[in-house]
């Protein structure tokens, strides 16, 4: 799971290591708490919750207003009860990640949609419309804003060599996107995986994940997806992945 996230992050911005930690930093993208965050060498335990925040605000001390970060360690786990209160308690909510791989997708069949490499500049607009309709805000200039830098940044990863973006589109209009990584030692990383609502449980998902998986060539391929959104697990147990880890991810809590 870190090997795939670490090489994800240096695609998107930079890792720097501590020792203790490790940080996780994508300038373009400050308000994504799943990309910028501090991964710690080993589980906390509940003292944790009055060191590890310090350091958080300490490393991300020029982030602008509205960014947000997470905490995490590795070897990957889930919190014991104590912990999590004790995180809860000095304002952190906690999430449970599912890591699931397969070593080859599914195919799938989308009828109608027909799914392509985002190249041109109509491409990434397109994407980015749908990325920011169905974001949980509404959809108003600051969300676009969001999406726009998010995308700005997955592209020009994506143009240096490290992965692709792919669009699924039904009668001109994109319905479905994703991204794909790879380490340059046969592993792939999903990422940024959304699929319209009216569009889902056809298929678009598996069809996007299988045809970015034969881009790819790799020999594993990871996503990730949060424990209680059941909806998007379902759609990649289809896709053939199988959970392999989960681990728990403390963010701060929103006022």
């Amino acid at each position: 799971m870190l090997r795939s996230e670490a090489a994800l992050i240096a695609a998107l911005g930079d890792v720097a290591d501590h020792g203790r930690y490790v940080r996780f930093r994508t300038p373009g993208m400050p308000g994504n708490n799943s990309t910028n965050a501090l991964i710690f060498r080993g589980a906390p335990g509940p003292e944790a919750a009055l060191e590890w925040p310090t350091l958080l605000a300490r490393e991300f001390a020029d982030e602008p207003p509205g960014s947000r970060q997470r905490l995490s360690w590795d070897p990957c786990g889930e919190a014991s009860p104590e912990v999590v209160s004790a995180f809860e308690a000095a304002g952190f909510e906690a999430f449970t990640v599912c890591v699931l791989a397969t070593d080859r997708p599914l195919p799938g069949d989308a009828g109608a949609v027909a799914v392509r490499k985002l190249v041109t500049d109509a491409d990434w607009a397109d994407a980015c419309y749908v990325s920011a309709l169905i974001a949980p805000a509404p959809p108003g200039p600051r969300v676009f804003a969001y999406h726009r830098s998010a995308l700005a940044t997955y592209r020009a990863a994506c143009e240096a060599g490290h992965g692709a973006f792919f669009g699924a589109w039904l009668a001109g209009v994109c319905v479905g996107l994703l991204g794909i990584f790879v380490d340059g030692d046969g592993l792939a990383r999903y990422q940024w995986i959304i699929v319209a609502p009216h569009h889902r449980r056809l298929g678009v998902c598996r069809t996007l994940m299988h045809t970015a998986a034969a881009w790819a060539d790799a020999r594993q391929y990871v996503v990730l997806g949060l424990g209680h959104n059941e909806a998007g697990l379902g759609a990649y147990r289809r896709a053939g992945f199988q959970e392999i880890e989960r681990q728990t991810w403390f963010w701060e809590r929103r006022a």
